[in-house]
């Protein structure tokens, strides 16, 4: 079977990692895998995936009738016979949209909250980016417009969903949680599956734990609320100064975090690393997301023994970590709860141990081998 990816960058996330390895799985498994793109984004070799045959669209204005065409002829000349588009819920639905009039059947992938940050959209207006002047105006702006910026976003996110439905593509999300959102937003779609991201890294033993509370993601304080992890490690460093927080990452926002992180002990900024060193020596993991999807963050962490905290501010948390049993879940944006429990989690090491053994166990439900039969599943469904 001849199967082309969409996927509009090949900046490095985990929407690329989760892309190469289960086209590496594919094609393990006799199948031959492409890869289309609609710009670079490196302009250097990094923009060309090692395991993947890569195409990348004429122009950089999506809809040009020359990227249409571009994308008609690679069908037909590569003899595609599923397409999945990557970019699920933006401006890959555009294009890949128009494969209906071919004949060949198109999974588009949500990897993130459908709803995204609709949940919590006044959540993000009143939170400062910095505390720079400018911004506390700002911030007085977005509580004035909320209501219209609330009516926007909604209707956008109908608007995408739309795109789908006319598409007929099949709607694959990473959380069945997810699936009532869906249909909530538009009741006629009915043909959604829900498939998780599988675990990348190979079982391993090394646990040799450091006093490490670690963060590993974007520096971006509109949806990862690294803000947040500051002002919670604020008062969790005063009560266990021989802890420290690192974090691992980097983004927009770096600077700003920084700035704020100087007032605060014990807080290391690493930038962009192969966090692989990093959740060995980490005891625990802290994520403070406004929304997410499936973060591999999380699953990757416990494959490592290291434990999650995280709030409950997307369904999917619940199918990750069982709280109390491999980690911890705070009430969304409740810092307090957050401090406390992360303040237990560090002082009684028996517990967290615990944690981190069930978390290693408990992981293991989502091993590529127990995933990649979904997608079989779903490949033979939409081609029937």
């Amino acid at each position: 079977m001849n199967i082309l990816f969409y996927m509009p960058l090949p900046e490095y996330g985990g929407v690329r990692t989760i892309t190469e390895r289960l086209a590496s799985e594919l094609k393990s498994r006799g199948n031959t895998v492409f890869l289309l793109m609609h710009r670079r984004f490196y302009n250097d070799t990094r923009d060309y995936s090692p395991i993947i045959e890569s195409y990348f669209l004429p122009s950089e204005t999506l809809m040009d009738d020359n990227n249409i065409k571009f994308y008609h002829s690679l069908v037909e000349s590569l003899k595609i016979d599923i397409i999945i588009n990557q970019d699920g819920l933006y401006e890959g639905v555009k294009l890949i949209d128009t494969i209906r009039h071919r004949g060949v059947p198109v999974i588009s992938v949500i990897h993130n909250d459908p709803i995204g940050c609709g949940r919590w959209i006044f959540r993000d207006a009143i939170t400062l980016r910095n505390d720079s002047f400018i911004e506390k105006l700002k911030r007085l702006a977005r509580i004035v417009l909320y209501p219209r910026t609330k009516k926007r976003y909604i209707d956008s996110i109908k608007g995408q969903f739309d795109l789908l439905y006319k598409g007929e593509s099949h709607i694959c999300v990473l959380s069945p949680r997810f699936i009532d959102d869906i249909k909530l937003i538009n009741p006629k779609i009915k043909d959604i599956s829900a498939i998780p991201n599988f675990n990348i890294y190979k079982e391993t033993n090394k646990c040799l734990k450091e006093k490490i509370v670690l963060y590993v993601g974007r520096l971006d304080n509109r949806q990862k609320k690294v803000q947040y992890l500051l002002d919670i490690w604020k008062s969790v460093s005063k009560q266990v100064p021989d802890w420290k927080l690192v974090i691992v990452g980097e983004g927009k926002d770096g600077a700003s975090l920084k700035a704020k992180a100087a007032k605060i002990r014990n807080v290391e900024f690493c930038g962009y690393q192969d966090p692989t060193s990093y959740y060995e020596r980490a005891s625990i993991l802290c994520m403070t997301s406004i929304f997410e999807g499936f973060p591999m963050v999380l699953t990757e962490t416990m494959q490592h023994g290291c434990v999650p905290i995280a709030f409950d501010s997307f369904a999917a948390i619940y199918d990750i970590i069982t709280p109390g049993i491999d980690g911890e879940i705070v009430k969304a944006f409740d810092k307090r709860e957050y401090v406390n429990k992360l303040i237990h989690l560090i002082k009684c090491e028996d517990y967290r141990n615990e944690l981190a053994t069930a978390a290693k166990r408990n992981v293991k439900r989502y091993d590529l081998e127990n995933i990649i039969e979904q997608w079989d599943a779903l490949f033979r469904y939409v081609k029937s």
